[in-house]
């Protein structure tokens, strides 16, 4: 930890030491660096600066611009437009960085960090200098000739970031498919559909990278972006496309509506009950069926259990057999195939449904029922 202590009345000469009709003390600590801020330097991203005191009192800034790169070994450059400041701080035991940007706000000034050089100017100057220098890369830009890309989207759909984004402007061309670019399903089966996310789509994001000169076309038929615009903008949005442009996360549901009796209803309740908490309330999961249940319970026709010992042997091959919750479905799928067999349950559709990462997915079940119409005949007898 570093201290300083400027005691003046605020009088600097032109002589090549710095002389304060003051009290001057300062004391160094050992600097112990954080093993997280290696190789971490002003203006980085969570930079945090060894602790400083600070107790001045009309010091000039240059003078505590000179002490911290000292202390720190700071490269400091002061542009012209920094004159004579006086300053007065008493700050105690904070970063280093924290207590320069304080500095600095506090007399309107900013920093414009070049590499290990912190140049320090008045924020008009550094303003009208950053404008200076954007009007020069557009100029550039305006200048350089442009150039067209053709970018290949696989996994995200050019045709639903144009739905949710800004026009662009180029022409759009866009095929519509349904979500799985499957046909209409006859009446009678599930009609399974996945609508889209909220989220804002691939095509906004390139637009906002492009320069006033850049457009973009999309075919919605091949699923690609035609994009024109300067050389270096091209490179910087395939870029983007390769690291955005990721399969997302899928999941299958799937359902089975069933058709049971009233003590089917009951009986498989008491059955669930058992695989949770075991015979003897043990709380264990998917355990066997063996414990004193009340009801109609259903080992005794309980299909047959597999070389693995799991009661898949007599169960149709399906993703439901995954294990999830606090019980396995292959069990459920047990007692659904008993239930079947004593005639007690009839499953009558087994919807499925595939759905991306953060859209929502709709299972519905149509069934055509005709109606037989008379029509008058035409000379009304």
């Amino acid at each position: 930890m570093n201290s300083l202590q400027l005691i003046s009345g605020y009088a600097r000469q032109a002589v090549a030491a710095i002389t304060l009709v003051s009290l001057l003390s300062f004391g160094i600590a050992a600097q112990n660096i954080d093993p997280q801020q290696q190789g971490k330097r002003y203006g980085d991203a969570g930079f945090v600066g060894e602790s400083i005191n600070l107790n001045v009192v009309n010091a000039d800034i240059r003078d505590i611009l000179n002490y911290i790169t000292e202390q720190y070994g700071i490269n400091f450059v002061i542009d012209r437009s920094v004159t004579a400041v006086p300053v007065t701080i008493n700050v105690s035991d904070v970063p280093w960085n924290l207590a320069l940007d304080s500095v600095l706000r506090s007399q309107n000034l900013g920093v414009q960090v070049n590499g290990p050089i912190l140049r320090i100017a008045d924020s008009k100057v550094l303003a009208a200098e950053g404008e200076i220098i954007r009007q020069q890369m557009d100029n550039r830009l305006d200048g350089a000739p442009l150039v067209t890309e053709f970018i290949r989207l696989n996994y995200a759909r050019a045709k639903d970031g144009l739905a949710r984004g800004t026009s662009s402007s180029g022409r759009t061309t866009t095929t519509d498919v349904s979500f799985d670019g499957s046909p209409s399903r006859p009446a009678g089966l599930p009609n399974l559909e996945a609508t889209s996310g909220t989220g804002e789509g691939l095509l906004p994001i390139i637009q906002r990278r492009l320069s006033r000169r850049g457009s973009i076309e999309v075919d919605g038929r091949s699923n690609s972006l035609i994009i024109t615009d300067v050389r270096e903008n091209i490179e910087a949005v395939k870029q983007l496309v390769a690291i955005l442009d990721q399969p997302e996360p899928q999941v299958e549901i799937e359902a089975r509506i069933v058709v049971a009796t009233r003590s089917f209803s009951r009986d498989i309740g008491v059955q669930l009950s058992g695989m949770v908490f075991g015979p003897r309330g043990s709380g264990a999961q998917g355990g066997t069926l063996d414990g004193a249940v009340s009801g109609n319970p259903f080992p005794a026709t309980l299909p047959t259990q597999g070389p693995d010992g799991s009661l898949l042997s007599r169960i149709p091959n399906t993703v439901i057999g995954l294990t999830t919750g606090v019980f396995g479905t292959a069990q459920i799928s047990a007692l659904i195939s008993a239930g079947e067999q004593k005639g007690q349950a009839k499953i009558i559709a087994t919807p499925r449904v595939t759905t991306l990462n953060n859209r929502k997915a709709k299972i519905e079940s149509k069934t055509q029922i005709p109606i037989q119409t008379i029509q008058p005949s035409a000379g009304g007898g």
